[in-house]
């Protein structure tokens, strides 16, 4: 399974690299008629999505060249005890949550603060959980979204990290900040 996740984000950035290679076409061809703004537009906005994307995709295969074959043996066996699988592109298993486009796994005991942040966009409303773990690694994870181009999606993760993970603290508040910096030397 987990080379299926590999073999997904591998093509993504590659469908990414394309999209910004048109721009780059797009640009060229409207510079050529003398549409300069316009022309600018899609230049500059072409060499941000292939650059990131390329970049993104070296850092991606970099990190899964230096994985050891028991990392990838434990992600693939927590990835056979699967809960949920999100369109977001996270899978959420027994013991945490596995980031494809990362090929990272937060284990729930890992997790010490969560709070959620709504975000609304032109097209979609957001909810996204922010994740603190004890090294003082963040992520922030959409946990509903009614964005046109994926369709309707919630699941609780909150609810479900909760659940696994009884000593989380929850919302980002000065209590949990206090806590926070004086337990793991983390400040928020």
């Amino acid at each position: 399974m987990l080379d299926k996740y590999v073999k997904e984000t591998r093509k993504n950035f590659k469908f990414a690299i394309v999209i910004g290679i048109i721009f780059l076409l797009v640009s060229a061809i409207l510079f050529v008629v003398k549409i300069n703004q316009i022309a600018l537009f899609f230049l500059i906005a072409g060499l941000t999505i292939t650059i990131t994307e390329i970049i993104s995709a070296l850092n991606f295969n970099d990190i899964y060249r230096a994985m050891s074959e028991s990392e990838k043996e434990y992600i693939e066996s927590e990835l056979n005890k699967t809960i949920l699988i999100s369109k977001n592109h996270y899978t959420i298993t027994e013991n945490g949550i596995f980031i494809p486009q990362k090929l990272f796994f937060i284990h729930y005991k890992d997790i010490i603060l969560i709070y959620e942040r709504p975000k609304l966009n032109r097209n979609s409303l957001e909810v996204y959980i922010n994740i603190i773990t004890k090294d003082n690694k963040r992520f922030c994870l959409p946990t509903y979204t009614t964005n046109i181009t994926i369709g309707f999606e919630y699941h609780d993760l909150k609810e479900i990290i909760i659940k696994k993970n009884p000593n989380v603290l929850i919302g980002k508040n000065n209590k949990n900040k206090e806590i926070i910096k004086e337990k793991y030397n983390i400040e928020l």
